[in-house]
């Protein structure tokens, strides 16, 4: 883990060196930051309380990678779903963000895990996700979701849980 680091071009050019799949930053700065091209190969990338800046650094083409996490970001930049181009993701956390285009979370076709604890959730993104063959499990406020999306997910084998990990309902385990 790295923290508490204002990263420019040449910290993440020296970082990338190690060649690691998996990177976690903690109250970081990436404002300086254009793209981190020569980071997209990663398959795990995790960044909490970080500053981004307009979140063009998850704009990057991440072929490989397979979790996202986003939690509680230090500043009011968008999490637009449509631009991001790491569509082989299989969870993702976005907690505490402000998500865009949302209907575009059906590109995700591999996604099987996502939470969004305290992050706003439009009615045609729990649609969308109910579409997703792969689900198996939701981490969601209660507010977001209505019972015949609860009872679509419960036909469906997937794990709904809300307001700190308590389970709104879980599927029967065969």
């Amino acid at each position: 883990m790295i923290s508490n680091y204002v990263f420019d071009e040449k910290d993440i050019e020296n970082i990338a060196k190690s060649n690691a799949l998996k990177y976690d930053f903690y109250k970081c700065d990436f404002s300086k930051i254009e793209k981190i091209d020569m980071l997209k190969n990663i398959e795990e990338l995790y960044l909490e309380r970080c500053i981004l800046k307009t979140n063009d650094l998850l704009y990057t083409e991440f072929t490989n990678m397979k979790i996202l996490s986003i939690i509680n970001p230090s500043n009011e930049e968008e999490v637009n779903l449509e631009k991001l181009s790491c569509i082989n993701i299989e969870k993702m956390y976005l907690e505490n963000c402000i998500i865009s285009n949302q209907e575009c979370i059906n590109k995700f076709e591999n996604l099987e895990y996502v939470d969004i604890i305290n992050t706003s959730a439009e009615s045609i993104f729990i649609e969308k996700l109910l579409e997703n063959d792969k689900m198996k499990e939701l981490h969601i406020l209660e507010q977001y979701i209505n019972e015949e999306q609860k009872n679509k997910f419960a036909e469906k084998n997937v794990i709904v849980k809300y307001n700190n990990n308590e389970e709104l309902f879980e599927s029967e385990k065969f």
